[in-house]
């Protein structure tokens, strides 16, 4: 008789063990899903959250958040890291050890970034505005566009503004 109860004991001690593991394993999968879910939700609010209104000029990568600088490129080495306005800077097809993007404005707000730069290529030189916006992930990039060499944050705001009508799907 003692031998069937430590038969049934160890064989409900497995049972219970297995099911533990079953809803532990059942549980991660479920916190995975929701940690890709919760950041999908956040890349999917980024545009909403992009308000060009509010922007302060910004005439230099310093005055940016440190989490955007890093975003951008400002403390990384050679060809791919975006060059300060007064800074050496290549922007042409020519892969070289200094800094393919060269700063040219920005604007900024708690929520909000647009940033102008010129780089380069085969073809020649040209302005670019990249629009992002601050989640809860960090600062995230919700478009670019070509632009022309903007004087100021007003001109900046409406080339970028024109930039991201031109790259919206045409309707027919």
């Amino acid at each position: 008789m003692f031998r069937q109860r430590g038969t049934i004991c160890g064989l409900f001690a497995v049972v219970v063990v297995i099911s533990v593991s079953v809803s532990a394993c059942s549980r991660s999968t479920n916190g995975k899903q929701n940690a890709t879910s919760t950041i999908q939700e956040q890349l999917a609010e980024a545009p909403r959250i992009y308000n060009p209104a509010s922007l302060v000029e910004v005439k230099s990568l310093a005055g940016f958040p440190e989490e955007l600088q890093i975003t951008l490129g400002v403390r990384i080495k050679g060809y791919g890291r975006i060059a300060d306005v007064g800074e050496e800077c290549n922007p042409t097809d020519v892969v070289g050890d200094g800094p393919d993007r060269c700063f040219l404005l920005g604007g900024l707000s708690g929520t909000s970034a647009l940033v102008a730069y010129k780089v380069g290529g085969y073809a020649g030189q040209w302005e670019v505005a990249a629009r992002y916006a601050h989640t809860k992930s960090g600062w995230v990039k919700i478009g670019e566009g070509n632009i022309g060499y903007p004087n100021n944050l007003s001109e900046l705001k409406e080339m970028s503004r024109l930039a991201a009508e031109d790259n919206l799907p045409k309707q027919k």
